[in-house]
């Protein structure tokens, strides 16, 4: 994890790159620790499970064990035992060239604080299946495209908060803070369970159960002189200070976790156990097609919401006038508040064909189309209306803050259509077409090919530092080795994956940015009239700091899957 960071002086001069020795270690140290300890890294994508299965084709209709979380109907097209492991890792990288502002903090001239963020891509799968004919059961535990990213850059701080004591996690010397000052990380994982059954040859139904599990941190600044007090005058609220000032900057961090409880746990704010569904169906086509279905459901006893609690941290930075202009203590000395944060999670739908094809049926395609509801509501794709806001509720926060203790977090979230196509040809086949079951020949090989893309997660002027989901595109490539097949057969499969953040523009330019700090100073001046032109930018959390600038990246993954299958 490293940040290089290109501050100009004047719009057309760049600056130059500042990096450290230290910054290189503590990204080199980070990115082992992120292969080593999957279950605390991330993922580059923004949902959909992507790449549990490394490499390999993995939708409605694939015959592997990612089923669980694809289809669970393909659970029961598995004979005998199914063993399946899969760990990824790699590095996203995000340039953001954010675009200068005038003293209000509306965005002018083009983009030139170029800021480069470079942070660890990880995740993992774990699974079983086991057919008792007709019927297959499975269970798992994985990520679902988590993604962390503790490092930013100090332009943009109001939207993605730097952290200054990331160094603790990498020298067990120094004391870590029980609540991070800075940087994100959401890591989502599941637990499943699922079964299925044939009910014909050419027809399979399954159904599985998901124990959502997630732990979520966020830090970003907050700009005082877009919260007009009169009764806490400061520096920050004279005419001439100007928006972005870094000594009027408050900072609001947050770190939550939703654990597995037991059935029936409740207390005043709501049902802890919580569980979603996915539904699933096969059919076959002929003796080489087959058509795959899913539908997941999102948190069934909350409303589609999970709750995660934790800790929070309203506090002043050291460069603020006064040292503490509201009477706020600085980061490094202010108590943490309990927090409660509730959040959405999505639905899904998806449909995948596979077949095989060939004189010797050598090559092998699978499809995965799937549409990912990030806004709920049944609106549509690019209306979602606040729907896909965050709640955030801080208890015990000095009357001193800028901010309220009750809040939305607006994050411009829209809902995901994505396609991919996954290939394998099969050398032995291609070499031997007429050998069957022959153990003495030499190892199968296959080769592995994957594209595909997805539209953007987030509306067009919600792009940010911290949710930087645009339209993207993947490749994948890789073998399919088949190590051993005397005691069952041994897959192994080794891969490489691509995702890249087509380059975004927001700002003059561009799509308008959705986050427009002259909303709040228009509402004061209004005297907080809610049917005041700017209120709904207010009261929805989008008059903060502009997002104007140029958004592009790309993620770079490594990927290795280990499956054993009882029988071929």
């Amino acid at each position: 994890m490293l940040v290089a960071a290109m501050t100009p002086t004047t719009a057309d001069n760049e600056g130059s790159r500042g990096s450290t020795l230290a910054g290189g270690l503590g990204s080199l140290t980070a990115l082992l620790c992120a292969g080593l300890y999957p279950s605390q890294a991330a993922a580059a994508a923004p949902g959909g499970g992507a790449r549990l299965a490394g490499s390999q084709a993995q939708g409605p209709a694939t015959d592997a064990v990612t089923a669980l979380h694809h289809n669970p109907a393909m659970l029961a097209s598995m004979p005998g035992l199914q063993l399946s492991t899969s760990l990824r890792g790699g590095v996203d990288l995000l340039t953001v060239r954010k675009s200068a502002s005038h003293q209000l903090g509306a965005p002018q001239g083009r983009p030139y604080h170029r800021a480069t963020l470079v942070n660890p891509v990880g995740g993992y799968f774990f699974g079983a299946s086991y057919q008792l004919d007709p019927i297959a059961i499975g269970a798992g535990i994985y990520d679902l495209s988590s993604r962390f990213r503790p490092w930013s850059a100090d332009s943009l701080r109001y939207h993605l908060a730097p952290d200054p004591d990331v160094g603790c996690t990498t020298d067990p010397r120094m004391p870590c803070p029980k609540l991070r000052n800075g940087g994100a990380h959401e890591i989502r994982t599941d637990y499943s369970v699922a079964a299925a059954w044939s009910l014909f040859d050419n027809l399979q139904v399954g159904v599985a159960v998901h124990f959502p599990r997630m732990r979520l941190h966020f830090s970003h600044d907050n700009d005082t002189r877009l919260m007009a007090r009169d009764d806490a005058p400061s520096a920050c609220w004279v005419d001439n200070a100007s928006v972005e000032d870094p000594r009027c900057a408050e900072r609001l961090s947050f770190s939550g976790r939703r654990q597995l409880r037991w059935l029936g746990r409740q207390d005043g704010l709501g049902t802890r156990f919580d569980f979603a569904t996915t539904l699933g169906v096969s059919v076959g086509i002929g003796e080489h097609g087959r058509v795959g279905l899913r539908y997941r459901t999102r948190p069934l006893l909350s409303g589609g919401t999970v709750e995660l609690r934790g800790r929070a941290r309203v506090c002043t930075s050291g460069d603020a006038f006064d040292a503490n202009p509201n009477g706020l203590e600085s980061c490094h000395l202010a108590p943490t508040l309990e927090a409660r944060l509730r959040t959405p999670l999505p639905r899904e739908v998806a449909v995948g064909v596979s077949w095989n094809f060939g004189t010797a049926r050598q090559w092998h395609v699978d499809t995965n189309s799937y549409w990912i509801d990030e806004c709920p509501g049944g609106n549509r794709l690019a209306e979602c209306d606040h729907r896909d806001a965050r709640s955030l509720s801080l208890i015990g926060l000095d009357p001193s803050a800028a901010i309220l203790p009750e809040l939305q977090l607006y994050r411009g979230r829209q809902d995901v259509l994505g396609t991919e196509v996954f290939g394998e040809y099969d050398l032995w086949k291609t070499f031997h077409p007429k050998t069957r079951g022959d153990t003495t020949t030499a190892p199968r090989v296959s080769l592995l090919l994957g594209g595909g893309f997805r539209s953007p997660a987030v509306r067009a002027g919600a792009i940010t530092a911290a949710e930087s989901d645009g339209w993207t595109l993947a490749a994948d490539v890789g073998p399919k080795i088949e190590l051993l097949r005397s005691h069952g057969s041994w897959l192994l499969m080794p891969g490489y994956g691509l995702d890249i953040l087509l380059p975004q523009r927001v700002g003059p330019g561009g799509a308008p940015p959705s986050f427009d700090p002259q909303a709040a100073l228009d509402f004061a001046a209004s005297g907080g009239d809610i049917n005041s032109p700017s209120a709904d930018t207010v009261l929805s959390g989008r008059a903060r700091a502009s997002n104007a600038g140029r958004y592009s990246g790309s993620a770079h993954v490594l990927m290795f899957t280990l499956r054993w299958s009882e029988r071929e």
